[in-house]
């Protein structure tokens, strides 16, 4: 009798080994070259907690993702003082944004 596999694992037919699909997936993305397309479709929801995180709620609520293309992120800021908060820490926020992603999908922000 069969183990159950769970919807992640998948059984190699010819030697019966199971193993994650997880993987192989994100390596026929890659090859694909759309795993980049995927991690910025992720940043929108991201951002409030990475904000967050980072410099506080109040910063999260002062901001809103407008869009990512091709790595270049825009974000609209409420508040002058925020925007220049903002812009100081730009270098951290990628860097917390690409290590949360687990890539390098983050290339700039642009503060609105």
């Amino acid at each position: 009798m069969r183990p159950f596999l769970s919807e992640q694992d998948t059984e190699d037919s010819r030697t019966g080994q199971v193993s994650k699909a997880g993987p192989s997936i994100r390596e026929v993305l890659e090859a694909c070259g759309y795993t980049e397309l995927i991690d910025e479709q992720s940043i929108p929801a991201m951002w409030p907690a990475v904000v967050a995180q980072h410099l506080g709620q109040e910063a999260s609520e002062n901001t809103e993702v407008i869009d990512i293309r091709k790595g270049h992120l825009n974000i609209r800021v409420q508040k002058a003082a925020w925007r220049h908060r903002l812009s100081i820490e730009v270098p951290e926020l990628i860097k917390r944004l690409n290590e949360a992603l687990g890539s390098d999908a983050v290339k700039s922000i642009r503060l609105k």
